[in-house]
C-alpha cells in the first residue's frame, strides 16, 4: 500500500504511528511537488518543534526573570544578558537577580565560548610541584578565563546604560537588637526567612582557611604556562603564575561574597587587563605578593619585609612606568579617567595588604584629584559610564576605604559624604541593575556610610573642643570674672549641648539602620548560615558605631559601663564569625573593639582574636591595626583615659587604612 505524505498530513499524525508510517512505501514526487513539500516540511519541522517545547510542563513565571517580563506578567527564557523578548523588543533587559546556580553550567560556557574567541586557545599544563622553604608545595593551574564574566568584556570600558530600579527598604525589618541582642537577632532571621518560602536554603559554610590553601604546585615545564593566551604578551612565566594567583586565590581572599555572587575584582579588572599591559603587570603584582608571602603557615603578627622575596615589584614597576608614560601629557578622556582609576585601585590594594601605611594614600589622593580635576567627580563618571556595574564597584571601592582610613579619623572623608549618600542612598545603585553583593562590603554598606558621617562629626567636634582648650590655656592670668572668662564659659555650653544633640541624632539613627532588603533577599538564597554570619556581621559593625560615639563624641573612657556592655556583646558575635570567610570586613571593629578592652581578661582574648583571624588573612593592614592597639593599651593601662587612636597614626606618620 502506498501512501504520499505532504506536510499537512504528517502534521495529522499520532507521535507513536511516525515508527510505523516510517515503513511505508512512499510515491515519487514530481520536482514541483518535490519543491513545495520541502518548504513545508521546513515549517512543519519548526511547527513541531515549538509544539514539542509547548507541551512540556505549564507555564510558570520564574523569580529569575527580568523586570520587564515580570511586569508584562511574560514567562522570561532567562538569557543573560538580554532575554529574547527584550531583544525582539529592543528594549533594555535588566534582572534584579543573579543568574541561578542551575544555570551556572551553561553560563559558564558562553562565558568560554567568548572568552576563547577573544583571547585565543590556552595551552594545557603539566603541573608538577617543588618544595618551598617552609616544607609546603605550590599549585598553579592555567589561567580560567571561563570565570570572567563576559558582561564586562562587553561592557568595559564603554557601557550600556542600566536600568536603576529602587526599592525602598521596609522600616520594620531588622531593628536594633539591645538589649537582648543576641535572642532578638535570631528572631529576626526567623522572621525573615519564613517571609520568602520560596527560597532554597543549602548550608554554605566556607573556612577562610579553605581559600587560602597551604600548599601548592608550582610547573617545573618552563614553557607550559599560558604560552598561546593574550597575558603571555604582556608577562613573562613568572608573572602569568602570579597573574593566575591573583585570580584563583587572591580575589577570593579579599571577596567577602565571591562564593555566591559577582567578584568584581576578576569581573572588572580582567576585563581591562586583558587587553592593557600595564593593568596585567599590575595584578600581577598584586598576585605576586600574596604567593611569595602567604605560603607560610604561621600567625605572628609581627610584619617583616625581609621575610618577603620581592620578585614581584618589577611587575608593579612595570606598570607604573607605563602608566606614567601613556599619561603624561594632553588631556583625560572618561576611558584614560576608567583606566587610571582601576590601576590607582590595583597599586593602592597591593599596598595595602603589605602593611603600607603612607604610599597607598598618596594613591588614593591622586584618585581624588584625578575625578575632581577638571571632571565631574564621581558622580559624573557613573553618568558618563551609565550607572555600570563595573564602575559602581569602582565607586564603592573608593567610598570603603575613604571611610576606613585614619586620615579621615583626623580630617574627614577626601570625597563628599554628601556624594556618596546621593549614589547610594538616594539613587541606590547598588540595589539596581543585577550588581549582586559588594565584594568588600556585603550588606553592610548603610551602615559604613553612616560610620563616615560619624567621623566626620568627630572631626568637626574635635576641632571645635581644641580651640576652646586653647584658648583656655590662655587664661591662667585672667581675672574669674572677666569678660573672657564668661564668654569661654558660654562657648562650653554651646559645644556640649552641640555635641549632646549630634551623638543622640547619630544615634537613632544607628538604632534604625537596616540592611538592603534586595541585598538581604539575595543572601537568602544562598543558605541559612551565610545569612546568619553577614547578619551578625552587620550588629558588630552597628556596635562598632555605638562604641566609636562613646569613645569620640561623648568622650567616654573605655572602662565605662556603657562601653563595657556594647563591647561585651560586641566579642561574643566576633568569636561566632571568626571562622568564617567574611572576616576581611573585621578590621575597623577589631580597632575599635580593642582600644575598649579594659580589663586584662578582655585583652588577652581580643589578642587570641587578633592572631586567629590573621592565620587565614594574612594581610598586613590587620598587623598594623595590631601595633595601634597594643600602643593603645600601653597608654592607656586601665582604660580610665580618652585618647584618640589617630594620634597614635599621626606620631608613627602614619595612613593607616582599615579595609
Amino acid at each position: 500500500m502506498n501512501f504520499v505524505f505532504d506536510a499537512d498530513t504528517l502534521l495529522e499524525i499520532p507521535n507513536n504511528d511516525l515508527q510505523s508510517a516510517a515503513n511505508c512505501e512512499y510515491e515519487p514526487l514530481s520536482t514541483n511537488n518535490r519543491n513545495s513539500t520541502s518548504q513545508k516540511l521546513s515549517t512543519m519541522v519548526k511547527i513541531r518543534h515549538v509544539q514539542k517545547k509547548n507541551i512540556v510542563g505549564p507555564h510558570i513565571r520564574s523569580k529569575f526573570g527580568c523586570t520587564c517580563c515580570k511586569k508584562d506578567r511574560k514567562k522570561c527564557d532567562e538569557r543573560r544578558p538580554k532575554c529574547g523578548k527584550c531583544k525582539d523588543k529592543s528594549r533594555e533587559c535588566v534582572y534584579l537577580l543573579p543568574e541561578p546556580k542551575s544555570k551556572c553550567v551553561s553560563s559558564a560556557n558562553r562565558n568560554e565560548t567568548l572568552a576563547s574567541s577573544t583571547i585565543g586557545e590556552i595551552s594545557s599544563v603539566n603541573r608538577a610541584s617543588t618544595t618551598t622553604k617552609n616544607g609546603n608545595t605550590i599549585e598553579n593551574s592555567p589561567l580560567d578565563t571561563s570565570s570572567l564574566d563576559t558582561s564586562s568584556l562587553e561592557t568595559s570600558p564603554t557601557f550600556s546604560h542600566c536600568n536603576t530600579l529602587t526599592t525602598k527598604a521596609s522600616s520594620t525589618m531588622f531593628p536594633s537588637p539591645l538589649p537582648e541582642l543576641s535572642s532578638d537577632l535570631y528572631d529576626q532571621l526567623e522572621e525573615f526567612l519564613n517571609t520568602h518560602p520560596g527560597s532554597t536554603f543549602v548550608d554554605h559554610q566556607a573556612s577562610r582557611a579553605s581559600i587560602l590553601p597551604t600548599s601548592f604546585q608550582i610547573p617545573s615545564s618552563p614553557n607550559s604556562i599560558l604560552s598561546t593566551s593574550i597575558y603571555a604578551l604582556y608577562l613573562d612565566e613568572k608573572g602569568l603564575k602570579y597573574l593566575q594567583y591573583f585570580q584563583t586565590n587572591v580575589s577570593k581572599l579579599l571577596c567577602l561574597t565571591s562564593a555566591y555572587s559577582p567578584n568584581y575584582f576578576v569581573n572588572t579588572f580582567f576585563s581591562v587587563a586583558i587587553c592593557d599591559e600595564a593593568i596585567s603587570n599590575a595584578l600581577a603584582a598584586w598576585g605576586g605578593y600574596f604567593m611569595e608571602k602567604l605560603v607560610s603557615s604561621e600567625s605572628n603578627l609581627e610584619l617583616d619585609s625581609s621575610e618577603v622575596e620581592q620578585s614581584f615589584l618589577p611587575y608593579m614597576e612595570r606598570a607604573k612606568s607605563l602608566i606614567s608614560h601613556r599619561y603624561a601629557n594632553g588631556p583625560l578622556d572618561k576611558n584614560d579617567r576608567y583606566t587610571l582609576l582601576c590601576f590607582y585601585i590595583i597599586e593602592m590594594g597591593m599596598k595595602i595588604c603589605t602593611g603600607d601605611v603612607s604610599d597607598w594614600y598618596e594613591i588614593f589622593t591622586k584618585s581624588h584629584k584625578m575625578l575632581n580635576t577638571n571632571y565631574g567627580g564621581i558622580l559624573q563618571l557613573c553618568e558618563d559610564f551609565s550607572y555600570s556595574n563595573d564602575v559602581k564597584w569602582l565607586v564603592s571601592n573608593l567610598q570603603y576605604h575613604d571611610i576606613m582610613s585614619s586620615v579621615t579619623q583626623s580630617k574627614g572623608t577626601l570625597f563628599s559624604m554628601e556624594d556618596y549618600n546621593t549614589l547610594f542612598t538616594q539613587y541606590k545603585i547598588l540595589d539596581s541593575g543585577g550588581y549582586g553583593l559588594d565584594p568588600f562590603q556585603g550588606i553592610i554598606q548603610p551602615i559604613y556610610l553612616l560610620l563616615g558621617e560619624i567621623m566626620n562629626a568627630h572631626v568637626t567636634l574635635k576641632s571645635w573642643r581644641s580651640r576652646i582648650e586653647k584658648q583656655l590655656s590662655a587664661l591662667d592670668d585672667v581675672s574669674k570674672g572677666s569678660i573672657e572668662t564668661r564668654y569661654l564659659r558660654q562657648m562650653r555650653i554651646v559645644y556640649f549641648e552641640d555635641a549632646e544633640s549630634t551623638y543622640d541624632r547619630l544615634k537613632e539613627r544607628v538604632i534604625v539602620c537596616e540592611p538592603s532588603t534586595i541585598q538581604m533577599e539575595l543572601l537568602s538564597r544562598t543558605g541559612k548560615s551565610t545569612l546568619q554570619h553577614h547578619l551578625k556581621l552587620f550588629e558588630i559593625v552597628r556596635n562598632t558605631c555605638k562604641l566609636y560615639m562613646l569613645l569620640h563624641l561623648k568622650q567616654v573612657t573605655p572602662a565605662s559601663p556603657e562601653v563595657q556592655s556594647i563591647l561585651l556583646q560586641s566579642l561574643v558575635y566576633i568569636e561566632s564569625i571568626e571562622d568564617t570567610d567574611i572576616v576581611a570586613a573585621l578590621p575597623m571593629s577589631l580597632l575599635i573593639c580593642g582600644i575598649s578592652c579594659s580589663l586584662p581578661c578582655d585583652r588577652k582574648e581580643m589578642h587570641g582574636t587578633f592572631k586567629k583571624i590573621y592565620s587565614t588573612y594574612k594581610v598586613g593592614n590587620l598587623a598594623r591595626v595590631w601595633d595601634v592597639v597594643e600602643e593603645y593599651w600601653r597608654r592607656n593601662p586601665m582604660g580610665t583615659l580618652c585618647i584618640d587612636w589617630a594620634e597614635i597614626c599621626e606620631e608613627n606618620g602614619w595612613s593607616l587604612c582599615m579595609c
